[in-house]
């Protein structure tokens, strides 16, 4: 397999500017408060590096592939972790609602998890077509999350006593975008078939491209703008998270 000078500037780009946000992160001990996101960085950082070096030996077609499944579950996996901190780390003063979402959410991983499993042992076709499967499921319900929590965060940003300009919600927003155009990239291919395949995995990484851009740009701003003091209203939220609380001593008692 193949690649050209394009393929590796446009992976050796976002991993320059992941190295950013990683020193950033570091040198304001962000990763006290974003660890699963630490995380997701350094490995996207190491995968590209595995990347780069696999790309310049020319492996074979299938052995690539191999590759890409192992690390991708991978990438799935922190992926769904980043949504989990980001969900609770803006939920955090509201403790009801923080429960909730968590078992919200680790209630879908398991879920995934146990298709998985099934499409893996019941499902049609070699071995690679069940892994390929698994992944192409994961992702778009990765994706749906993503898109899905971005559209709350616009909706109740302030709310929670967020600004637009605090790292979290840079955060969710470079992953929503990502999600969305990326869904919509999914939707085409499927409509007009492998023609367009080459097209679609292009614009699907210059997205991601820009999704490492907005992170950057949230990270490099001044401190006390990325994070600022958060002062939580009591609204409706606070309200519901009340009545969420009275109802879960309920259940418990």
């Amino acid at each position: 397999m193949t690649f050209g000078i394009r393929d590796y500037i446009i992976a050796i780009f976002p991993a320059i500017l992941q190295c950013v946000i990683g020193v950033t992160i570091i040198r304001r001990r962000y990763y006290r408060y974003i660890p699963l996101f630490t995380a997701y960085t350094t490995f996207e950082v190491i995968l590209t590096t595995i990347s780069i070096v696999v790309m310049a030996e020319k492996v074979q077609y299938s052995t690539y592939f191999y590759f890409y499944y192992a690390f991708e579950i991978c990438s799935i996996a922190l992926g769904f972790s980043v949504i989990y901190e980001t969900f609770t780390s803006v939920l955090e003063p509201y403790d009801a609602l923080n429960r909730v979402s968590k078992r919200l959410l680790l209630g879908v991983a398991l879920f995934l998890v146990a298709i998985g499993i099934v499409l893996m042992r019941f499902g049609t076709g070699t071995s690679i077509d069940h892994v390929s499967t698994v992944i192409y499921v994961s992702i778009r319900t990765l994706r749906l999350i993503q898109a899905g929590v971005l559209l709350v965060l616009f909706a109740i940003v302030r709310s929670l006593g967020l600004t637009w300009r605090s790292y979290i919600f840079g955060i969710a927003l470079g992953y929503g975008l990502y999600a969305i155009i990326d869904l919509i990239f999914t939707l085409q291919r499927t409509y007009y078939g492998n023609p367009i395949w080459s097209l679609s995995s292009l614009l699907r990484t210059l997205a991601y491209n820009l999704m490492v851009v907005i992170w950057t740009c949230y990270f490099w701003q001044p401190r006390e703008v990325a994070q600022p003091a958060r002062v939580i209203p009591y609204n409706d939220i606070a309200k519901w998270n009340e009545k969420l609380e009275e109802l879960l001593r309920k259940k418990a008692a």
